[in-house]
């Protein structure tokens, strides 16, 4: 479904907020739109969206891609807020390793 989104998206200039988009998304892979279209629309599906928007909002995440380590206690530490080279982020997990050590 990813590859399909990015298709979607990065090829043909759709929007992949839109439920539509989503829909059409699912067809192309072989899911039954119908079922997938009455998933996407279920309060299960709804309380997971908004579960993952205040997780964004505590690890005040505004760039995509964002790359966290998470350790056993559950703490977050940032390694990729937006684009960067391995070898940044490289340094930024010798880092976190270090402070959580």
């Amino acid at each position: 479904m990813v590859k399909a989104i990015q298709l979607a998206y990065y090829q043909k200039a759709q929007n992949p907020s839109l439920q539509q988009t989503l829909v059409e998304c699912a067809l192309s892979i072989g899911l039954d739109g119908a079922e997938f279209e009455k998933v996407l629309l279920s309060a299960e599906t709804e309380s997971q969206l908004q579960q993952h928007l205040g997780l964004v909002q505590q690890l005040r995440v505004s760039g995509f891609p964002a790359l966290f380590y998470v350790n056993e206690n559950n703490e977050a530490f940032a390694l990729a807020l937006g684009f960067c080279e391995v070898g940044d982020l490289e340094e930024r997990f010798d880092k976190c390793k270090k402070h959580i050590a």
